[in-house]
């Protein structure tokens, strides 16, 4: 693995442990697509409105925090 890759692995570890609405995130080799695991809404097991309430902003903050497009996935409760 590259020193570049290990950074951005770094990166995004640091934004996972940082958030508090992420329970977990899978990152491949590449790092050019990642998988979020979001934290349950409240009083239940639901990941999915988490997902669809935070997914672009995360997006862009990735986008963002590492100078290219990142494609982020949804990592639900039957897929960790």
């Amino acid at each position: 693995m590259s020193g570049e890759t290990e950074a951005l692995r770094r990166l995004i570890e640091e934004w996972a442990a940082a958030n508090q609405r992420v329970r977990r995130v899978r990152i491949p080799e590449d790092v050019a697509q990642i998988a979020v695991a979001p934290c349950p809404v409240p009083d239940s097991e639901e990941t999915l409105p988490v997902w669809i309430a935070h997914c672009e902003v995360w997006r862009r903050e990735f986008a963002a925090s590492i100078g290219r497009p990142v494609r982020l996935d949804w990592l639900g409760p039957d897929r960790c």
